[in-house]
């Protein structure tokens, strides 16, 4: 059908949707930008924002719980390897006019005022979210902020206001990324290209991280193979320490596997998996379960050499047990 109709409102319906995802179970989640609105000195006029589901095909929406003020949500994304959610709220923006004073003297007469930042993940297809990171409010309001990127299994970039920062373990720790330009600088979106690089686009032009992650690089590097040489992945990522192995495509790899070791960051051997390798050398996939054990919960990578070339990849391990 080329014609569109109304067909439901989402709170009042004043707010602007800065976004919508479609879940696995087909529930509709809505990011709306709402503010409170002031002008001479009148009753503020509220235009509710915040997160919203419906799980009816968007007939009817009810606000989801969340543990910040989301008044104001700039944006909402679905990770697609896992199906999680992540937004990025902040309390309603808060605009005063004074139409009088504007008008006698020809200009603009607004403040705008933003509380802190919070990026969120919900796991149970939008019903409650948690707080993964927060940045404190700087610089003025940039519309188009919030947007988050993902590459590979771990690695998630949150582009908002006058930074960017930068996880390579799902949301557990956090970097900035430098190279930004001065303190008026505003970002917009960030994505990652096919060979792993970051692009941010801000206020003053078009930036390039100049080196991606390892992360990152596994990915360009499974993809420039088109899926024809050996590899190693895990799922799911992050583990409650109870994961499985897979090996891609045995029957191409030369030599032998010399090592196949969970690894923590010291280098210390967590488990040894070359027993578990078959003997033949099976076209497609080969799945090996795995427990960790009691291990400290935080990042692991497996490490898998052949005669060909050395292969990592990092697992992170969640909560305690």
């Amino acid at each position: 059908d080329t014609s569109f109709a109304d067909h439901a409102t989402i709170a009042d319906g004043r707010a602007v949707i800065r976004g919508m995802v479609e879940t696995s179970d087909g529930t509709l989640v809505a990011a709306l930008r709402g503010y409170v609105h002031t002008v001479d000195g009148g009753e503020p006029d509220t235009l509710q924002g915040g997160l919203w589901r419906s799980v009816d095909g968007g007939l009817t929406w009810t606000k989801a719980a969340v543990p910040v003020d989301d008044g104001m949500a700039l944006s909402v994304q679905r990770r697609a390897h896992d199906g999680s959610l992540w937004a990025c709220v902040t309390t309603a923006l808060r605009e005063t006019i004074n139409d009088s004073v504007a008008e006698a003297n020809l200009i603009p007469a607004e403040t705008m005022t933003l509380g802190a930042i919070h990026l969120l993940r919900s796991t149970d297809q939008g019903l409650t979210w948690h707080v993964v990171h927060r940045q404190d409010a700087a610089g003025s309001f940039a519309p188009s902020s919030g947007g988050v990127t993902f590459a590979g299994n771990a690695t998630v970039v949150w582009a908002t206001h006058d930074r960017v920062h930068w996880s390579d373990d799902n949301g557990a720790t956090w970097r900035l990324l430098d190279g930004l330009g001065g303190a008026t600088t505003t970002v917009g979106q960030a994505a990652f290209d096919a060979d792993g690089h970051l692009w941010v686009a801000a206020s003053d032009g078009i930036y390039r991280a100049d080196r991606p992650t390892s992360v990152e690089a596994e990915v360009a590097e499974s993809r420039s193979n088109d899926g024809s040489m050996f590899r190693v992945t895990t799922y799911p990522n992050p583990t409650d320490r109870t994961l499985t192995v897979r090996l891609h495509n045995m029957d191409r790899l030369r030599g032998d596997v010399e090592t196949l070791f969970v690894m923590d960051l010291l280098g210390r051997v967590v488990a040894d998996l070359r027993p578990h390798i078959p003997g033949h050398r099976p076209a497609g996939i080969v799945d090996i379960p795995l427990d960790l054990g009691p291990v400290p919960p935080g990042p692991y990578v497996l490490s898998a050499r052949t005669s060909e070339r050395t292969i990592t990849w990092p697992i992170m391990v969640a909560g305690d047990r």
